[in-house]
C-alpha cells in the first residue's frame, strides 16, 4: 500500500514541479498550439504537456515499477511517447502515423504473453493489434477540450488500480499509480482554462499505455476472461467517444480522420451545457463504468446485469440525443439552435418506442434479479429469455393504447403519471395472461411481475422527470427562454398550456395560472400550481420572475384587465391576450 501510494505521490509532485518550467520553454521555443478551425481554443496554448506527463511517469516508475515484466510495456509507451512528440515537431501524415503506430503495436504485441481469445492465434495478435492501435488513437481524439483526456486518464487509471490490485503484481499496479498520478498533476494545468496543452506525445503515451496494462495481464489465470469486459468498461467513454465521431462523419460523408469540433463534448457544449460540465459529465461517465467494471469482479451478476443495462441505455440515448446537435466544423461554421430533448423524441416516436422497449426489458430483468438469488437466478435465467419477446410486445401495447405515444414529452404532470401507469398495468396484465397460456406458469413466480410493475413505472416515470429537469436546465443555460404566467385556468387556459409545452421554438415556459375562480385555488392542472388570483398578481410576478402575463380568458372586465395592465406595467411584464379567428375560407 505504501509503496503504491509512494508512486502516485511522487508522479504527482513531479509534473506539478516541472510542468510551469515546460511551459515557459514551450512560449521560448515557440511550441505551441495556434488557434484553426479544428481546435477549440481561441488563444496560443503551450504545448510540451506530454513531455511533463511522461517525464513524471517515468520517474515514479523507474523508482517503484522495476520488473521484467513491465519492461515491454514501458519500452513500447516511450516509442509511442517519442512517435507524438515528433509528430507535435514536425507533423506527419495521418496515413505515416499510422502506420508508425501499426509497428509499435505489433512488436509489443510479439513479445508479451500471447492472450488466448479465440484460440487461433493470427486472428488473437490482430485483435490485440486493433486494441492497443484503437485505444491509443481513442484517447488522440479524446484530447479535445480543456482536461478531458487527462481526467479521463486518472480516473480510468485509478480503477484499473482497483480491478488489479488482488490479482496483479505490485510494480504493474505501483505503474498504474505512476500514470494515474502524472496525468492527475498535470490535471491541475489543464483543466479550463487550461494553460498547456498535452500535444500528440500525451494523448498517445495515454491511451498506449492503459491497453498495454490491459493486454499484460489478460493472460493471468486467477483473472481469467472477465478482465477483457472490465477493460472495455473502464475506457468505454474513449471508446464511445471515437464511435461516435466515426459514425457520424461517414453518414455526413465525412472523412472519419478530418478534424472538427463535432466530438461528444463539442456537441454537450452547442446543446447548452457549459464546457467545465460537459467535462465532468465525461468523468462521471467514466468512473461509472469504473464501478460497474468493479461489480463485474465482485458482485452478483443480476445487479451487475442491471448496472451495466441502465448504463448501456444512458449512453445510447446520449448518442441519439447529441446525434441530433450539430457540431461546428469551422470557426465560421453556423447552425440552428439545437433541439431540446422533448422535442426529439416528439419529432422521432421511433425512438421514444426503444427507449422504453430498453427499460421494459430491463425492469423485467431486475423482477427476476431481485425476485431470485446466486444460483436460483442463473437456472431462471432461460425462462426470462424465452418469455422476454411476449413481455415487450404486451407492455409496448399496452402503452400505446394508454396513449403515452400522442403525448408531448415537455408537458408533465398528474395526467402523464396516470397515464404511464394505466399503460403498465395494461400491458402487464396482457404478460400474465399470455405467460398463462403460453407456459401454465411454470418456472414463473407471480412475484416476478408484481416487481416488475414497481420497477418499469419508476423508470418510465424517471426517464419522464429527467428529460423534463434537462431542458429545463438547458433552457436556462442558454437564456433563451421567457417565463409566462397564464391568467385564466380554464379550457382555453389548457389549450394554451398544451400549444407552448408542443412547440418548443416558442421558448415560453408556463410557470404557472392566476384565475378568480375560487374553488380552483391551489389546484394543478396540466402539471402547473393556480398560484392565485388576480389580486395576488404583484406578489405573484416577484417570485417567479415572469417575464410575460398571456391573458387565456374572455371573462374580464375592462377595469381588471386595465388594474392587471398597469401592475405589468410597472414590473415591466408584457400582456397579451389569446384570441380565437375563424377564417371563412370562401370569402378570398
Amino acid at each position: 500500500m505504501t509503496r503504491v501510494l509512494v508512486a502516485f505521490a511522487a508522479a504527482f509532485a513531479t509534473v506539478a514541479i516541472v510542468t510551469p518550467f515546460l511551459k515557459r520553454l514551450a512560449v521560448r521555443l515557440q511550441l505551441v498550439a495556434r488557434p484553426i478551425e479544428q481546435r477549440w481554443h481561441r488563444a496560443p496554448v503551450p504545448l510540451l504537456g506530454g513531455v511533463a506527463i511522461f517525464a513524471g511517469f517515468a520517474s515514479s516508475a523507474l523508482m517503484t515499477a522495476r520488473s521484467p515484466s513491465l519492461t515491454p510495456v514501458f519500452a513500447g509507451s516511450a516509442a509511442m511517447f517519442a512517435l507524438g512528440a515528433a509528430d507535435d515537431l514536425w507533423r506527419f501524415r495521418p496515413g505515416t502515423k499510422f502506420l508508425l503506430q501499426i509497428a509499435i503495436a505489433s512488436a509489443l504485441v510479439a513479445v508479451l504473453p500471447r492472450p488466448v481469445l479465440t484460440g487461433f492465434v493470427a486472428i488473437d495478435a490482430l485483435i490485440a493489434i486493433t486494441w492497443l492501435v484503437g485505444i491509443t488513437n481513442a484517447f488522440n481524439l479524446l484530447d479535445n477540450v480543456d482536461g478531458l483526456a487527462a481526467g479521463v486518464a486518472t480516473i480510468a487509471g485509478g480503477f484499473l488500480v482497483l480491478t488489479l490490485w488482488p490479482v496483479a503484481s505490485v510494480p504493474v499496479v505501483c505503474a498504474l499509480a505512476a500514470f494515474a498520478g502524472a496525468t492527475a498533476g498535470f490535471l491541475v494545468y489543464n483543466f479550463h482554462p487550461a494553460s498547456i496543452f498535452m500535444g500528440d506525445s500525451g494523448s498517445l503515451f495515454l491511451g498506449f499505455f492503459l491497453s498495454a496494462i490491459g493486454l499484460l495481464v489478460l493472460p493471468l489465470q486467477s483473472f481469467g476472461a472477465p478482465y477483457a469486459a472490465v477493460s472495455v468498461l473502464i475506457l468505454l467513454v474513449p471508446i464511445f467517444d471515437t464511435t461516435f465521431v466515426t459514425l457520424t462523419r461517414v453518414m455526413a460523408g465525412r472523412s472519419p480522420i478530418a478534424g472538427g469540433r463535432d466530438h461528444t463534448s463539442h456537441r454537450l457544449i452547442a446543446l447548452g451545457i457549459s464546457e467545465r460540465r460537459a467535462v465532468v459529465v465525461h468523468y462521471v461517465l467514466t468512473a461509472v463504468g469504473g464501478l460497474i467494471a468493479l461489480g463485474v469482479l465482485h458482485a452478483r451478476p443480476g445487479g451487475v446485469g442491471i448496472a451495466l443495462g441502465l448504463f448501456v441505455i444512458v449512453l445510447a440515448a446520449l448518442g441519439i440525443v447529441l446525434s441530433h446537435v450539430e457540431g461546428a466544423h469551422g470557426a465560421g461554421a453556423t447552425q440552428a439552435e439545437p433541439l431540446m430533448l422533448a422535442e426529439i423524441s416528439y419529432r422521432n416516436r421511433a425512438l421514444e418506442l426503444l427507449l422504453d422497449a430498453a427499460l421494459v426489458g430491463l425492469a423485467y430483468y431486475a423482477a427476476f434479479a431481485v425476485r431470485f438469488q446466486a444460483e436460483e437466478f442463473l437456472h431462471f435465467l432461460p425462462y426470462f429469455a424465452g418469455s422476454l419477446p411476449f413481455v415487450l410486445v404486451c407492455q409496448i401495447a399496452g402503452l400505446w393504447v394508454s396513449g403515452k405515444y400522442r403525448q408531448v414529452w415537455r408537458s408533465f404532470g398528474a395526467a402523464e403519471v396516470t397515464t404511464i401507469l394505466k399503460g403498465v398495468a395494461a400491458g402487464v396484465t396482457a404478460s400474465v395472461i399470455l405467460v398463462l397460456y403460453l407456459y401454465r406458469f411454470e418456472g414463473f413466480s407471480r412475484l416476478v411481475f408484481a416487481i416488475d410493475t414497481v420497477i418499469i413505472s419508476a423508470l418510465l416515470i424517471g426517464s419522464r422527470v429527467a428529460v423534463s429537469r434537462l431542458d429545463y436546465h438547458l433552457r436556462r443555460q442558454r437564456g433563451t427562454d421567457r417565463h409566462v404566467l397564464i391568467y385564466g385556468a380554464g379550457r382555453r387556459g389548457v389549450l394554451l398550456v398544451h400549444d407552448l409545452q408542443g412547440n418548443g421554438r416558442l421558448n415560453l415556459v408556463p410557470v404557472g395560472f392566476l384565475d378568480d375562480d375560487e374553488a380552483k385555488r391551489r389546484l394543478r392542472i396540466e402539471g402547473l400550481r393556480v398560484l392565485g388570483a388576480s389580486e395576488d398578481l404583484a406578489e405573484v410576478l416577484g417570485r417567479h420572475r415572469v417575464n410575460e402575463l398571456l391573458v387565456s380568458t374572455q371573462h374580464i372586465d375592462p377595469q381588471r384587465f386595465a388594474a392587471v395592465e398597469a401592475v405589468c406595467r410597472a414590473r415591466n411584464v408584457r400582456v397579451r391576450r389569446l384570441r380565437f379567428d375563424l377564417e371563412d375560407a370562401s370569402a378570398n
